[in-house]
């Protein structure tokens, strides 16, 4: 049996462009969109406004929360690329790795 696919139209608050991936924090309490422009936003669900902002310069195709690390989630570009952001206050780390093409 094949599985509907359906492309999300949806433009949340401070995104400009089609939001290509959403996925809830395993806590519920952050709230990670990627979009076609390449713009990582973080919103925290208790006030729904952005506590972090990542870009990378290709389409975000996949949000991933580390299950074990709350404030860790993989960014998937169409690049081929991974970005692991890490978020702790004010203070953002992103570790990067290309795809081997």
């Amino acid at each position: 049996m094949a599985i509907p696919r359906y492309k999300l139209k949806v433009t949340l608050r401070h995104h400009t462009e089609t939001i290509t991936a959403l996925q809830f924090s395993p806590s519920g309490d952050f709230l990670a969109s990627g979009s076609e422009n390449g713009v990582v936003l973080v919103f925290s669900t208790g006030s729904w406004k952005p506590v972090k902002r990542f870009i990378d310069a290709s389409p975000v195709t996949a949000l991933v929360w580390h299950p074990l690390f709350p404030k860790t989630i993989l960014c998937g570009f169409d690049s081929g690329d991974i970005h692991t952001a890490c978020f702790e206050g004010n203070e953002s780390v992103c570790l990067s790795w290309r795809s081997k093409s």
